[in-house]
């Protein structure tokens, strides 16, 4: 399990597993209890991987923020996002000192806090982002699969798309990649 298939459904609590492309969305298997579920096309899916936040300078990427997250706790659950919101706030200032107070609200803490609590009960040990030579692969993949999704050809790698009417859709959340050329 990589952090980058690790994915936020909106209204939906916890985190989720991505596991496969389906005919109306995509199978994700949550990371609390293991039960899969369908999250439709029209569900607002975030990767963990895409989020980053505020700080003083340029913004750190979610996937840093655990990381200094991890080594502050020593490898366990860090503060419950049930604390009183100055502790929240006192616990997120000594793990990143330079986040933004202004912009980042403690709503976006008990968040992160969440998330990583989760996280950490369910294994992870490293938060790393996708190499940019990494993405450039996939999105090699990705244009190679395209051909085959205009040549009519079904065999396609699941982690990417099944079917051509609902690749497209997934393709945007799964590759943000700037580098990568989606042909419609």
């Amino acid at each position: 399990m990589e952090f980058k298939d690790i994915l936020a459904i909106s209204g939906q609590p916890g985190l989720y597993k991505y596991v496969a492309q389906s005919a109306r969305g995509i199978i994700v298997e949550s990371l609390g209890d293991g039960k899969r579920m369908s999250a439709s096309a029209t569900a607002r899916v975030s990767a963990l991987a895409e989020i980053s936040m505020f700080t003083e300078g340029e913004d750190i990427p979610l996937a840093d923020v655990f990381t200094r997250m991890y080594a502050h706790t020593g490898g366990k659950e860090g503060l419950s996002p049930k604390s009183s919101p100055e502790q929240m706030k006192a616990y997120f200032a000594e793990v990143l000192p330079e986040y933004d107070r202004e912009r980042v609200h403690v709503s976006d803490i008990k968040k992160a806090l969440s998330w990583f609590n989760i996280l950490v009960g369910a294994g992870f040990t490293e938060f790393k982002l996708p190499d940019e030579e990494q993405v450039e692969e996939s999105a090699e993949e990705g244009s190679l699969l395209s051909d085959k999704a205009d040549a009519g050809i079904e065999q396609f790698d699941t982690r990417v798309f099944v079917y051509y009417l609902t690749y497209n859709y997934f393709i945007c959340i799964y590759f943000s990649s700037p580098s990568f050329n989606l042909r419609l």
